[in-house]
């Protein structure tokens, strides 16, 4: 496994740490650490620039960040409603709101 995560990172690094790390923070259980973690110890060996994999990854973070709280707050109300197995009453739903 972490061979073909070093290959991975190795020939599309900076696309890989950028859309893992952006979903990551949308919510989608993915390990955006780890990926900015390989992406360090790739520029340790030469392979990436650690300046790139910074930006990218700090990046990614900002915009996955946004992107959720925006689908959260457009969306989130009707999710939340639409799916019973959070197990949310309507007076837990509206404490949230508080």
């Amino acid at each position: 496994m972490f061979h073909f995560l070093q290959t991975l990172l190795a020939h599309d690094g900076y696309w890989v740490i950028l859309i893992v790390v952006f979903l990551n923070n949308i919510g989608f259980p993915l390990p955006g650490d780890m990926m900015v973690v390989g992406g360090g110890f790739l520029a340790g060996k030469e392979i990436l620039s650690l300046w790139y994999v910074a930006a990218i990854g700090t990046a990614a973070c900002f915009l996955g960040s946004t992107a959720g709280y925006g689908i959260g707050s457009r969306y989130g109300r009707r999710l939340l409603e639409k799916f019973k197995w959070f197990k949310l009453n309507p007076e837990k739903v509206g404490a949230m709101d508080r």
